[in-house]
């Protein structure tokens, strides 16, 4: 599902710049007003294509599970810096040094 997603976005970015370039006036020129309209209907079938698939319950829980995914992620993360934090004061007080309660190191 996310393949076929992310190719309908390089898709859809394709044909943005395609639709860029033919709003673009050349040498002085219009743009060919069909051709634009072409590259318009382009873009909007791609972007109900993409809808499409965001829709589909399959992409639905792939979403949700990428979620929790990152959910998890963050409080890994979390758990990280939260243990990692108690290390470097217990190197300090190893140090000698003292942190007073304004936070500056004595």
């Amino acid at each position: 599902m996310t393949s076929v997603r992310g190719q309908g976005e390089r898709d859809l970015s394709c044909l943005s710049q395609q639709y860029k370039s033919t709003k673009n006036v050349h040498s002085g020129l219009e743009p060919d007003i069909l051709e634009v309209m072409v590259v318009e209907r382009q873009m909007l079938d791609k972007t109900e294509r993409l809808l499409d698939i965001c829709k589909h319950p399959q992409y639905a829980k792939l979403a949700k599970q990428q979620e929790l995914l990152l959910q998890q992620t963050t409080e890994t993360e979390k758990d990280t810096r939260r243990h990692s934090y108690p290390l470097l004061s217990d190197s300090i007080a190893r140090l000698g040094v003292d942190a007073g309660d304004d936070g500056h190191v004595y």
